[in-house]
């Protein structure tokens, strides 16, 4: 199991096999977070807005 610290969010990328997130890099602070998901765009039939 892992833990993520107060304050600290875990990212993953959507290729679960390549992808360099927070199982390569560890939590990410919150305060260093500089943008947000504002769509969903694939696969197209659960393209939405957030």
């Amino acid at each position: 199991p892992y833990t993520v610290p107060a304050g600290h969010i875990f990212v993953m990328g959507d290729n679960r096999t390549n992808s360099l997130d927070s199982r390569y890099f560890g939590a990410v602070a919150v305060s260093t977070v500089t943008s947000k998901a504002m769509f969903i765009f694939w696969p197209f039939d659960h393209a939405r807005g957030l």
